[in-house]
């Protein structure tokens, strides 16, 4: 088991290394059409980290005196539907058939998703 001595230094590596999926392993290399995801270096990190608490909450405790509040609760009975469309990268509402968002996925992140995962974990 490896212990962590500087915890900047360890966190900045889990970020670097939790990019790589999404990149070749020669950076200096133009994009050929032929770049992938690399499910394997995800699976690998995660399996690492399971169990580790890699960010810790921040804030202040409050005195243990001071009781907040009871919050106004309303139980809403006016609301919308909203279904989630892979087809269309979308939530959808059902009643106005509505996207929520005006996002369109870029062809190349639609292609590599498509046909360039390597999701072999062995």
């Amino acid at each position: 088991m490896y212990t962590v001595s500087n915890h900047e230094k360890a966190l900045i590596e889990v970020i670097k290394y939790g990019s790589k999926i999404f990149t070749e392993p020669d950076l200096k290399k133009t994009r050929t059409g032929n770049e992938k995801i690399y499910a394997k270096a995800l699976h690998n990190i995660l399996q690492a980290m399971k169990g580790r608490r890699i960010f810790d909450r921040v804030g202040f405790d409050l005195s243990k005196q001071h009781k907040p509040d009871k919050p106004d609760i309303k139980l809403a009975t006016e609301y919308e539907r909203w279904t989630f469309e892979t087809s269309r990268g979308n939530w959808i509402n059902n009643k106005t058939k509505k996207p929520l968002t005006g996002y369109a996925a870029r062809f190349e992140l639609l292609e590599m998703l498509a046909f360039h995962v390597d999701d072999e974990l062995s």
